[in-house]
C-alpha cells in the first residue's frame, strides 16, 4: 500500500472544519512537493480507517520555544474538562518535558516500551503504560528516556497505539521537529523529524503554535506553506500563544501574518505568566491553579471548537 496524497487522514478521520484559506505557492513547487510525499516509503498505515479509534489532534510549532507543550498539556485539560476522555503523548523526539511539567511520577515506561510491547503484541493493555493524570479519563504516555531512541517508534506501530487507546475520545501528540521534506543541502530529510512530519501530516486536526510577536509570526508564517502542502485539504488552526494584553497588537499581528500567507490566525492565547509559572512549579495544568483565569478560559473555548463542528 501507498500513501497516495499529502493527506489520507490515516491518523482520523477527515475534518469537517472549512479551510481557513488556501496558501499560495507556486505550480511547480506544488507538484514537487506532491511527487515527494508520493514517493516516501509506505508504513502500512491506511487499514488505520477501518479501526475504531479516538480523534488525533497534533500540536506542533516551529523553532523558537513558542509554548507548544504548555499549549498541548492545557489543550488536553479542556478537552477532559469538556468531558472529553483525553489521552496526551509526548512524542517530541529531541527534549521531551510533559511529564516532568506535570509533576507525574512515571511509572519506568516511556513511548518506546510501549512500541516494543505493540510490537510483539497489538493487544496490550495500554493502563499499564498510563500516567494518570486525572484518573482514567485524562492520561500521558510519556515521552523518550533518551533522545537516541527515536529511531524505536516505528511508523506502521502509529495505528496500533490509537486502536490500543479506543477507550479515548481524543489522543493529542506533542511533537517538535522540522517538517521540510529535504534538509539545506537537497537531501532527503530522515530521522527523527520523518516522525514529526507523519504527526503532522495525517492528524485529523493540526494546531500550529506561533509565539505573538514579530519574531514569532515571522516564524510562523515560514512554515506556514510547509503546513499547507503537507495537509491542503485538512483542518489546520493557526494559534497564537503568550498574547500581550494590548489588542491593537495582536490585530496587527494577525493581519501581518494573513498578509504573509493568505492563512488566517483562529485563536490566540492570553499570557498569563504567573497562572503558567505557578503551574510549571506545581506540576499540574493552568486550570488547576486558576479554573476561570484568562488562559484556562481561553483553552476551554478554543477546546470547544474542536468538539463542536
Amino acid at each position: 500500500m501507498r500513501v497516495d496524497m499529502a493527506y489520507t487522514g490515516v491518523l482520523g478521520p477527515p475534518s469537517q472544519y472549512p479551510l481557513q484559506a488556501e496558501a499560495e505557492h507556486s505550480q511547480p513547487q506544488a507538484e514537487a512537493e506532491r511527487d515527494q510525499l508520493q514517493a516516501e516509503p509506505d508504513h502500512g498505515v491506511t487499514a488505520l480507517a477501518q479501526v475504531a479509534m479516538p480523534q488525533v489532534i497534533t500540536v506542533w510549532g516551529p523553532s523558537g520555544a513558542p509554548g507548544r507543550s504548555t499549549v498541548a498539556i492545557n489543550l488536553g485539560d479542556a478537552l477532559h474538562r469538556l468531558g472529553r476522555r483525553v489521552l496526551l503523548i509526548d512524542c517530541d523526539v529531541f527534549n521531551p518535558s510533559l511529564a516532568l511539567m506535570l509533576g507525574a511520577h512515571q511509572s519506568g515506561h516511556t513511548l518506546a516500551t510501549l512500541f516494543a510491547a505493540l510490537a510483539r503484541n497489538p493487544a496490550v493493555d495500554l493502563g499499564d503504560y498510563l500516567v494518570r493524570i486525572r484518573r482514567d479519563r485524562f492520561a500521558l504516555i510519556a515521552g523518550l528516556s533518551n533522545p537516541a531512541r527515536w529511531a524505536e517508534l516505528s511508523l506502521e506501530l502509529f495505528p496500533r497505539v490509537l486502536a490500543a487507546a479506543h477507550v479515548f475520545d481524543f489522543v493529542v501528540f506533542d511533537v517538535a521537529g522540522d517538517i521540510a521534506s529535504t534538509t539545506s543541502s537537497g537531501s532527503a530529510r530522515a530521522g527523527p523529524d520523518l516522525i514529526t512530519r507523519f504527526l503532522v501530516r495525517e492528524g485529523w486536526h493540526l494546531v500550529v503554535v506561533g509565539d505573538s510577536n514579530i519574531l514569532g509570526i515571522d516564524r510562523l508564517a515560514r512554515v506556514a506553506s510547509q503546513v499547507r502542502r503537507l495537509r491542503p485539504n485538512a483542518s489546520i488552526d493557526f494559534v497564537l500563544n503568550r498574547r500581550p494584553r494590548t489588542s491593537g497588537i495582536t490585530d496587527t499581528h494577525r493581519e501581518l501574518f494573513h498578509r504573509l500567507t493568505k492563512e488566517s490566525i483562529t485563536a490566540t492565547l492570553p499570557y498569563d505568566r504567573k497562572t503558567i509559572s505557578a503551574a510549571l512549579e506545581r506540576g499540574c495544568t493552568a486550570s488547576a491553579i486558576r479554573q476561570r483565569g484568562e488562559f484556562s478560559n481561553a483553552m476551554l473555548a478554543f477546546a470547544s471548537r474542536l468538539v463542536t463542528p
